[in-house]
């Protein structure tokens, strides 16, 4: 899990997916804007999957690609909501689209 500090609330949220830039991956959607301080959201919606459990794992590998890939790469500070689209999905792959984020980004 993301500490506090990098977690977004719900209003900026809402702000970063209606004016934010578009990065699409192969199994992730990225929306994101630059900012003075970096934070996260990771969205998984029941249309992913029903089960809580398969949504609650891709979210703790994604948070864990964010925490350990991510935030020490970074160059400029960013705003991020990470959306995903489909449930078969691997470690492997999150990585990959992160990775590719990375890269367009900086």
């Amino acid at each position: 899990m993301l500490s506090k500090s990098y977690r977004l609330k719900e209003r900026e949220i809402k702000k970063i997916i209606s004016r934010g830039k578009r990065f699409y991956g192969s199994v992730l959607t990225i929306r994101f804007f630059f900012a003075p301080a970096s934070g996260f959201a990771i969205v998984v919606s029941n249309k992913v999957s029903k089960k809580a459990v398969i949504r609650n794992r891709i979210r703790r590998q994604i948070s864990e690609i964010v925490r350990l890939t991510m935030l020490p790469k970074l160059k400029n500070k960013i705003k991020a909501v990470i959306i995903v689209k489909t449930k078969n999905v691997t470690f492997k792959i999150l990585q990959n689209d992160c990775e590719q984020f990375l890269r367009e980004a900086n």
